[in-house]
């Protein structure tokens, strides 16, 4: 019987075979074994009624836009309940929405942003994700000579993919449009008011936390897969760390990240890692520090020469 760590290394190959299916998602690395490729489209229909035959409905609109400076943009999933899409570190299972955009002449893609995530477990297995609705942030530079609304029909056009599950998964796409020459007053209002809700439900830059990483601990796991195991602990300190409750960690390059050990004790962060190759290296650790009412994206640096030591102890091995 296999246990769950190497369940979710042999799973990783069903995920990454589940890419090429759904064009280009990307993959968290993570226990996909819960998945069920069981709900249809139709299904879902029957058993809700629904004739859209899907739990999401994602819609685009227009947030906001800088005189030559930057066009901002949403894409608003709303979720039937019962039903949840993933964050960017889905948990043990999961892939997260992902956009491929067609961009007018000049445009370009700076940055997409994900709200904080609810943790939570589902069929006993951790969680990072959404429920009951969803907004994704894109932010665009724009040409100089642009100007809102455009003279001209001007379309952002996103194809997105996600993943939503319940006791079953489903994978969804959509295609959707925004003509920058021509929005709605109508839908302009009803953006503003789903913006005004979510604002504040994205992660504060890390210059407004006063914390940081003091001690960083190493230790060889006694179970592991072909390339080994390792526990890592980071101690932190700071005026506001009392303010700290959680760490949700991002994914991680060349490491599994073992949701079910990831903690957060009393200013400790501690995980889990199977390295995906042998030599896998890691100098920092990204993710959310869960406040009472905030939230800050933060990018935690591992001390120079600190996994090397501990290679070298170990004989070059994990």
């Amino acid at each position: 019987m296999m246990t769950r760590t190497s369940s979710r290394i042999s799973l990783l190959f069903f995920r990454l075979t589940l890419l090429v299916i759904i064009s280009s998602l990307a993959v968290s690395f993570g226990l996909a074994g819960k998945l069920k490729a069981g709900l249809t489209q139709r299904d879902f229909a029957e058993q809700t009624g629904k004739r859209g035959g899907e739990p999401v409905e994602a819609r685009i609109f227009f947030i906001d836009y800088q005189e030559k400076g930057k066009l901002r943009i949403g894409l608003y999933f709303k979720i039937e309940p019962g039903w949840y899409l993933y964050w960017l570190n889905p948990g043990e299972a999961g892939l997260p929405p992902q956009v491929e955009w067609k961009l007018p002449p000049g445009f370009s893609l700076t940055s997409l942003e994900f709200p904080t995530p609810e943790k939570f477990l589902s069929s006993g297995y951790v969680v990072y994700g959404y429920k009951n609705e969803l907004l994704l942030l894109a932010d665009f530079s724009i040409p100089e000579a642009f100007s809102f609304p455009a003279r001209e029909t001007t379309v952002i056009q996103a194809r997105i993919n996600w993943m939503v599950c319940q006791e079953s998964c489903l994978i969804g796409q959509r295609e959707l449009e925004l003509d920058l020459s021509s929005i709605d007053a109508g839908r302009r209002e009803e953006a503003l008011l789903i913006w005004e809700k979510f604002k504040w439900r994205f992660p504060r830059p890390q210059e407004e936390i006063r914390v940081k990483v003091k001690k960083v601990k190493m230790m060889k796991a006694e179970e592991g897969g072909p390339f080994g195991k390792i526990n890592i602990s980071l101690e932190l300190e700071g005026e506001d760390l009392w303010q700290v409750k959680d760490f949700y960690p991002l994914p991680l390059e060349e490491f599994i990240i073992d949701e079910n050990m990831t903690k957060y004790n009393t200013g400790t962060i501690e995980l889990s890692l199977t390295p995906l190759k042998n030599g896998a290296r890691i100098d920092r650790l990204k993710g959310i520090l869960m406040g009472e009412k905030t939230s800050y994206l933060v990018n935690l640096p591992i001390p120079a020469g600190v996994l090397d030591r501990f290679v070298d102890h170990l004989g070059g091995n994990f």
